[in-house]
């Protein structure tokens, strides 16, 4: 977002994670459609201008973070919120029921008790591939397992695809938290 944030005008930006969308509100003197549609396509998103009331139909209203979430998009739109509220974390586990390396992580891995400490007090939610194929797809989930850690607004700490043990996982998110500096992280370590 940080293409938009240098824009003049620009007041707020409200995302939907699970729906790969956002809203941009913008001030009277701000940027011109071009200049909005160009900081758009440099985030990589196919942009569509809409009118003020359109936008505000399109898309729920934001909550006090300034993330928007569809309540039926999926399990994680309802952990996104609990972890918001709550200050806290969410992993979100990407599976099917097919998958044997998903099987075995879940084994392995999310029940040992080396990651006891990690998972405590995170809100975790899992995510069949199968049954919310177009949520997995605009997440970019092309293997699984996909495990991320995410903050309550979204935003990806850390993300393990294929199967990982726990000690792989546990360098992992101590390495993400450690970057970022994140006050919301488990213990350390």
């Amino acid at each position: 977002m940080r293409a938009l944030d240098g824009l003049a005008g620009v007041t707020r930006v409200k995302m939907v994670v699970a729906r790969d969308r956002f809203v941009v509100h913008i001030g009277g003197d701000g940027p011109t459609d071009a200049e909005l549609t160009a900081a758009v396509r440099q985030l990589g998103y196919r942009p569509t201008i809409l009118g003020p009331a359109e936008a505000e139909t399109e898309l729920p209203a934001a909550p006090a973070s300034g993330v928007a979430l569809a309540a039926s998009d999926s399990p994680l739109t309802a952990a996104l919120d609990r972890a918001l509220a709550g200050n806290r974390l969410v992993l979100v586990i990407f599976g099917a029921q097919w998958c044997l390396p998903c099987e075995r992580m879940q084994r392995e891995t999310w029940a040992s008790p080396d990651l006891a400490d990690l998972i405590d007090g995170v809100e975790v939610v899992e995510i069949d591939a199968d049954e919310y194929t177009e949520v997995a797809r605009r997440l970019g989930v092309v293997s699984l397992p996909d495990a991320r850690l995410l903050r309550g607004d979204g935003t990806v700490l850390v993300r393990v695809t294929g199967f990982q043990s726990p000690g792989a996982v546990r360098e992992a998110w101590r390495t993400a938290t450690l970057a970022v500096g994140s006050d919301e992280s488990p213990a350390a370590p």
